[in-house]
Protein backbone atom coordinates (compact mmCIF):
# COMPACT_ATOMS: atom_id res chain seq x y z
CA UNK A 1 0.00 0.00 0.00
CA UNK A 2 1.38 3.60 -0.78
CA UNK A 3 2.59 6.04 1.89
CA UNK A 4 0.31 8.93 2.39
CA UNK A 5 1.78 12.15 2.41
CA UNK A 6 -0.66 14.62 2.50
CA UNK A 7 -4.64 14.14 2.83
CA UNK A 8 -5.30 11.84 -0.41
CA UNK A 9 -2.01 12.19 -1.84
CA UNK A 10 0.49 9.46 -2.07
CA UNK A 11 4.37 8.62 -2.41
CA UNK A 12 3.49 6.65 -6.07
CA UNK A 13 1.90 9.67 -7.18
CA UNK A 14 4.49 12.33 -6.66
CA UNK A 15 7.33 10.05 -8.04
CA UNK A 16 4.67 9.85 -10.84
CA UNK A 17 4.20 13.81 -11.30
CA UNK A 18 8.26 14.06 -10.71
CA UNK A 19 8.69 11.86 -13.55
CA UNK A 20 6.40 13.71 -15.61
CA UNK A 21 7.79 17.09 -14.83
CA UNK A 22 11.16 15.33 -15.68
CA UNK A 23 10.10 14.71 -18.87
CA UNK A 24 8.97 17.78 -20.11
CA UNK A 25 11.67 19.49 -19.15
CA UNK A 26 13.98 16.87 -21.42
CA UNK A 27 11.33 18.22 -23.93
CA UNK A 28 11.71 21.43 -23.74
CA UNK A 29 15.88 21.24 -23.43
CA UNK A 30 15.97 19.37 -26.34
CA UNK A 31 13.62 22.31 -28.27
CA UNK A 32 15.74 24.96 -27.42
CA UNK A 33 19.66 23.13 -27.96
CA UNK A 34 17.42 22.32 -31.67
CA UNK A 35 16.31 25.67 -32.10
CA UNK A 36 19.46 26.85 -31.03
CA UNK A 37 21.69 25.09 -33.39
CA UNK A 38 18.84 26.09 -36.00
CA UNK A 39 19.56 29.90 -34.94
CA UNK A 40 23.77 29.31 -35.19
CA UNK A 41 23.21 27.42 -38.92
CA UNK A 42 22.05 30.80 -40.42
CA UNK A 43 24.13 32.67 -38.44
CA UNK A 44 26.60 32.44 -35.82
CA UNK A 45 27.36 30.05 -33.01
CA UNK A 46 28.06 33.05 -31.04
CA UNK A 47 25.16 35.22 -32.29
CA UNK A 48 23.00 31.94 -31.01
CA UNK A 49 24.20 32.21 -27.69
CA UNK A 50 24.27 36.40 -27.78
CA UNK A 51 20.45 35.58 -28.11
CA UNK A 52 19.89 32.98 -25.77
CA UNK A 53 21.85 35.01 -23.32
CA UNK A 54 19.63 38.07 -24.01
CA UNK A 55 16.18 36.43 -24.06
CA UNK A 56 16.71 34.11 -21.43
CA UNK A 57 13.80 33.58 -19.27
CA UNK A 58 15.67 33.61 -15.74
CA UNK A 59 16.33 37.20 -16.54
CA UNK A 60 12.78 38.06 -17.80
CA UNK A 61 9.23 37.85 -16.36
CA UNK A 62 8.50 35.15 -18.81
CA UNK A 63 8.35 31.04 -18.92
CA UNK A 64 10.61 29.00 -20.13
CA UNK A 65 8.00 27.60 -22.76
CA UNK A 66 7.75 31.80 -24.14
CA UNK A 67 11.55 32.00 -24.14
CA UNK A 68 10.71 29.11 -26.52
CA UNK A 69 8.58 30.88 -28.30
CA UNK A 70 10.49 33.62 -28.74
CA UNK A 71 13.44 31.37 -29.97
CA UNK A 72 11.23 29.77 -32.56
CA UNK A 73 9.96 33.94 -33.67
CA UNK A 74 13.69 34.57 -33.76
CA UNK A 75 14.36 31.54 -36.32
CA UNK A 76 11.58 32.64 -38.72
CA UNK A 77 12.78 36.36 -38.71
CA UNK A 78 16.24 34.90 -39.29
CA UNK A 79 15.20 32.42 -42.34
CA UNK A 80 13.21 35.51 -43.69
CA UNK A 81 16.37 37.19 -43.82
CA UNK A 82 16.05 39.47 -41.80
CA UNK A 83 19.64 41.38 -39.85
CA UNK A 84 20.58 40.07 -37.04
CA UNK A 85 20.30 42.51 -35.10
CA UNK A 86 17.22 43.92 -35.95
CA UNK A 87 15.50 40.23 -35.94
CA UNK A 88 16.52 39.89 -32.19
CA UNK A 89 15.32 43.50 -31.02
CA UNK A 90 11.76 42.57 -32.91
CA UNK A 91 11.05 39.12 -31.33
CA UNK A 92 11.38 41.42 -28.03
CA UNK A 93 8.58 43.94 -29.05
CA UNK A 94 5.70 40.32 -28.54
CA UNK A 95 4.67 41.42 -32.02
CA UNK A 96 3.89 38.15 -34.01
CA UNK A 97 5.86 37.42 -36.61
CA UNK A 98 3.52 38.13 -39.72
CA UNK A 99 3.17 41.58 -37.67
CA UNK A 100 7.02 42.29 -37.72
CA UNK A 101 7.77 40.87 -41.27
CA UNK A 102 5.20 43.33 -42.30
CA UNK A 103 6.71 46.90 -40.69
CA UNK A 104 10.34 45.51 -42.00
CA UNK A 105 9.22 45.05 -45.63
CA UNK A 106 7.08 48.07 -45.98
Amino acid sequence: MPVRIFKGVNAMSLTALLEIIEEEAKQLQKQERELLEQISAITSQSFAKQAAKELDSKTHTYSHKEYLELLQRLHILLQEGMPETTALEAVQTGLEVDQILYIWRY
